[in-house]
């Protein structure tokens, strides 16, 4: 197995090319980096003046990797994916627009009944079992398309614990106070390592099962990223209660791109975040197709460091 990356470019205007199958990051003159194509997922542009070149974006994209290009506020604010992500592109397309509507309720159901125990086992991690024992009995109760919508009653308990001792009154908004900033950049990383997973399969992003805004392109990604999301917020709470971070200064935003390679449990085998995306996006197809009826989602590891490159060859 090809050993995958999560590259940030920040600090420093560069100018990023392709030789030999190589992908060079340079800083005027001198070489800062040099990466095999292969090799990257995604690569974050964090600086407004880099420059690159044509053949390293398509070439790039065309061994399936994402550049995400951050805002003024370092948030991605747009995606390059490649156009074809799977030989059977088209065909799974059909599928995808033409699956039932029952089929969609039971892959949302799976996906929100795994983000909320993984939302339990956060705050279990935080000491907090009383509320984590809530919330995985709230994640028994939801139904076939979260018709009682289980999700944001299971939000409004979570949040209000999450941060409890050091910010009674946080409040989890996208334009709100700190850690804040720190989440929606957590969670931009995880949309594009989703959305470059969805397309691996040969499904569009744009295409969701419970997003549907018409101007969403990644409504799937939404959907999909939903279980991940508390793998960020515990490395977020770390951040900014252990180590006092609460900008998105060069070591959160390195910390948080490096949540995609945190351990997870996936199909009950050690796997990074990153593979267990792949393995979710995978049984999300074999549920649309009738083949199984269970997800592969995420739980929690009991080993959460980091998956070096020897075992992701493994």
């Amino acid at each position: 197995m090809t050993y995958k990356r999560s590259i940030l470019v920040s600090g420093f205007d560069a100018s990023i090319r392709m030789r030999n199958r190589q992908l060079l990051i340079c800083n005027g003159k001198e070489q800062r980096g040099s990466v095999p194509l292969d090799e990257v997922d995604i690569l974050v542009i964090d600086t407004p003046l880099t420059t690159l070149t044509n053949a390293a974006v398509v070439e790039l994209a065309a061994e399936g990797g994402v550049i995400a290009l951050c805002d003024s506020k370092h948030i991605p604010g747009a995606l390059v994916l490649p156009i074809e992500g799977h030989c059977l592109h088209a065909q799974r397309l059909r599928l995808q627009m033409e699956v039932s509507t029952p089929t969609k309720k039971r892959i949302w159901q799976q996906l929100i009944q795994a983000k909320v125990i993984n939302q339990a086992d956060a705050l279990r991690g935080l000491q907090k079992e009383k509320p984590a024992t809530k919330l995985v009995a709230l994640s028994k109760t939801i139904l076939s398309g979260d018709t009682t919508n289980v999700e944001a009653q299971a939000a409004q308990l979570y949040w209000r614990e999450w941060l409890s001792e050091e910010m009674p009154d946080f409040n989890r908004d996208p334009d709100g106070e700190p850690p804040n900033l720190l989440l929606n950049y957590g969670y931009a990383i995880l949309r594009a390592a989703v959305a470059r997973a969805i397309v691996a399969v040969g499904l569009h992003p744009a295409v969701g099962l419970f997003h549907h805004n018409k101007t969403n392109a990644f409504a799937l990604a939404d959907d999909v990223m939903e279980p991940f999301r508390p793998f960020v917020d515990t490395t977020v709470h770390e951040l900014y209660t252990k180590h006092n971070i609460s900008t998105l200064d060069q070591k959160a935003k390195a910390t948080l791109i490096n949540v995609l390679h945190i351990a997870c449990q996936c199909d009950g085998h050690r796997s990074s975040i990153l593979n267990a995306i792949n393995h979710l996006c995978d049984s999300i197809i074999l549920m649309m197709m009738g083949r199984t009826n269970k997800l592969s989602v995420p739980s929690k590891s009991t080993d959460e460091t980091i998956i070096s490159t020897e075992e992701e060859n493994e």
